[in-house]
């Protein structure tokens, strides 16, 4: 007869095998059936209704970790982004005036599982009522349910969290699609080992690339070509100087800051780009077919370069940056979220694991240490729209499924004034793209936030704490002058005048256009090119240890400021650009 300790040994050892077993059988599709519910303490297998089983150690809801959410507020915050859904409120006159509105469903659409596409038995959608007079006074929402397969009687009633995941576009394969699928199932489900496994690989490929990029990027054939071999300036731009030598340079512009402020008598405004040597234009976006549509001769100057999406797009900015040998010391580390959600989720479980923020961080000595935190921002929106801080993985692949994003490695340790973050602003222009020429105004905007910054649970979401730029998103902006700034940077951060992160800035202003260059020559070409001409916002942040950070180049930059500050602030700018000239305040890189 057996003992007791020897009859608990036993079922202890047939438990093993069960879970064994139960791994090795182990399927996607069971992965996908795993029920939200499951609590019961000691419930280690659980079976599917087709019999197909699962562990459930590996196949469970997530739930918050007690040891790194250590409130109940945090717990709640995390576990939140797990039941939350949106839809955007968008303006019909302005596609740029949008809102995005997150909620959450009551008891009874909160409760519906999850089922793989061919399982599930229902579909659910926002659903907006807005009254005839077309305002939100009295608009209504709601959450629409409806049955795509038959229900029997007691049949619970299931839908696809990853919806919309098996939209397949041209670039993709059936294996990059069930990635993305797995990678969207992450938010609410622990993953599977092997799904672990293909976003450790992800996150393997991913860095071989860029540092083969940054690698390649030392060949003479990567660099942009040398002045020498390169026709002139004047040249370049087909002899400007010469050719308005004895005329007036015809400028159309839709910038009113522009058409007020140019006033010099070498230029004169003209109303259509058909009449115009130089079309500047900001708030129309000129396709390759521009010219060809509004009839002009390859002679004239547009104010839009092809090929400058490596500059200006969030998600190519971090590729272009690595062509640059020191990008890693100026660029927070970027990932792509339509295409690198697997890596970015390795990144997140790594970080998590090791509790860090970023790979240079020291350990933090007050326990327990604070959790990786990353902004979420849209490719190609400025203004801080759509962008918010997460301080989970839940809560990092919800805010990517309202619009293209990317996100950047959240830069925490940051060098702040009167106890607050700020951001600078730098104007560039670009005269040349080949030999390139670039110039950077020597005036910056500075932007502060409103409230002290903290990296409390509690104030991770103030926007007035995280964000510099208020104006666009219903806030009012507590203006400081520069000299204020100054006085008050060298005073908080050791007495080290703002002048070495200035130079520091031209630096990587100058290396990352140097980068730019041949992969907007080769895009655009270069008899293209060599009649374009931009001007840019390079956004700049500065850690504890008085490093710049690049947060993002912007087209087009608003130079309002830069016109208060300076009346002949477009006087200079349009001399340099269109004659050929040379200013103090003006430098060039």
């Amino acid at each position: 007869m057996m003992g007791l300790d020897e009859k608990e040994e036993e079922e202890e050892k047939k438990g093993e095998e069960k879970k064994v077993a139960a791994k090795d059988a182990m399927t996607e599709e069971g992965w996908e059936m795993a029920p939200t519910s499951m609590s019961i303490q000691g419930a280690r297998i659980a079976l599917t209704e087709d019999g197909t089983t699962y562990d459930e150690t590996e196949l469970r809801m997530c739930r918050p970790d007690p040891g790194e959410k250590t409130t109940v507020y945090e717990q709640v915050c995390e576990q939140i982004w797990r039941y939350a859904s949106s839809y955007r409120l968008v303006d019909p006159r302005d596609p740029f005036k949008f809102k995005t509105v997150w909620f959450i469903n009551d008891e009874f659409g909160s409760a519906f599982r999850h089922a793989s596409p061919t399982r599930c038995n229902i579909r659910v959608s926002p659903f907006i009522y807005l009254p005839p007079t077309g305002g939100l006074h009295g608009a209504m929402a709601y959450s629409l349910a409806w049955p795509v397969s038959r229900i029997e009687k007691g049949e619970a009633c299931t839908r696809d969290y990853a919806f919309g995941c098996d939209k397949k576009t041209a670039e993709e394969g059936e294996d990059t699609l069930l990635l993305k699928r797995e990678c969207r199932l992450a938010l609410w489900f622990r993953m599977p080992p092997s799904v672990l496994a293909k976003c450790q690989l992800a996150h393997a490929r991913r860095q071989d690339i860029l540092d083969t990029i940054t690698h390649q990027a030392a060949s003479p054939s990567f660099r942009s070509p040398s002045s020498a071999s390169s026709p002139s300036p004047l040249d370049t731009h087909f002899s400007r100087t010469l050719k308005y030598a004895h005329s007036v340079i015809k400028l159309f512009s839709d910038n009113n800051q522009v058409i007020r402020s140019l006033t010099r008598p070498e230029f004169a405004h003209v109303n259509s780009p058909a009449e115009a040597d130089v079309v500047w234009v900001y708030h129309s976006p000129m396709a390759a077919s521009y010219r060809q549509e509004k009839g002009l001769g390859p002679e004239v100057v547009l104010s839009q370069t092809l090929g400058d999406e490596w500059l200006v797009f969030k998600h190519l900015l971090p590729v272009t940056a690595s062509r640059c040998r020191e990008h890693k010391d100026w660029i927070p580390l970027t990932y792509n979220m339509e295409t690198e959600s697997a890596a970015f989720i390795h990144e997140y479980m790594q970080r998590q694991q090791q509790q860090r923020h970023n790979p240079s961080s020291p350990p933090s000595p007050a326990p327990p240490p604070l959790p990786p935190l990353f902004i979420l921002k849209p490719w190609n929106l400025g203004r801080s729209l759509d962008s918010a801080v997460a301080d989970s993985l839940p809560q990092a692949l919800q805010l990517s499924r309202t619009c293209p994003k990317v996100a950047s490695e959240y830069i925490h340790d940051i060098a702040t004034v009167n106890g607050k973050k700020f951001d600078v602003r730098y104007r560039v222009m670009v005269r040349s793209w080949e030999p390139l020429e670039v110039f950077r105004w020597a005036h910056w905007g500075l932007r502060v936030s409103n409230h002290e910054y903290s990296l409390k649970a509690e104030d991770i979401n103030d926007f007035e704490a995280h964000f510099t730029v208020m104006d666009y998103a219903g806030y009012t902006q507590n203006p400081v002058s520069e000299a204020d700034f100054l006085e008050a940077f060298q005073r908080d951060n050791g007495g080290v005048p703002w002048s070495v992160v200035d130079v520091k800035v031209d630096a990587i202003v100058k290396a990352l256009f140097e980068a730019a260059a041949p992969l907007i020559l080769e895009q655009a070409g270069r008899e293209e090119a060599r009649h374009m001409c931009s001007f840019y916002g390079v956004d700049v942040m500065v850690t504890k240890d008085l490093q710049p950070k690049l947060l993002e180049c912007t087209f087009g930059p608003d130079c309002a400021a830069a016109v208060r500050l300076d009346q002949d602030f477009y006087n200079k700018a349009f001399g340099i650009l269109f004659l050929n000239e040379e200013r103090e305040d003006f430098r060039r890189l």
